[in-house]
């Protein structure tokens, strides 16, 4: 299987952290799925964002586009903040 590139965004409180991780996409998914796990439990506002860029030809333009494509989780304590 083929790897892909992902950037993982955690928010705790008002501190953003930011890595790039590089893995095959089932075990991208176990990551987020531990990482909401352990954030939901927490009192404190959080938020993890998994994101991958694809490019797509877009063949009418004759040009290849990229796209963002992500998944996130925020808990209770965050709400609506964004």
């Amino acid at each position: 299987m083929e790897t892909e590139t992902y950037l993982v965004e955690i928010t705790i409180g008002n501190t953003i952290k930011k890595q790039t991780i590089n893995t095959i996409p089932i075990f991208a998914f176990q990551e987020f799925q531990n990482l909401i796990l352990q954030l939901a439990r927490d009192s404190r506002p959080c938020k993890v964002k998994f994101a991958r860029n694809e490019q797509v030809w877009l063949e009418q333009s004759q040009i290849f586009k990229i796209f963002e494509n992500y998944v996130e989780f925020k808990n209770i304590a965050y709400g609506d903040r964004d």
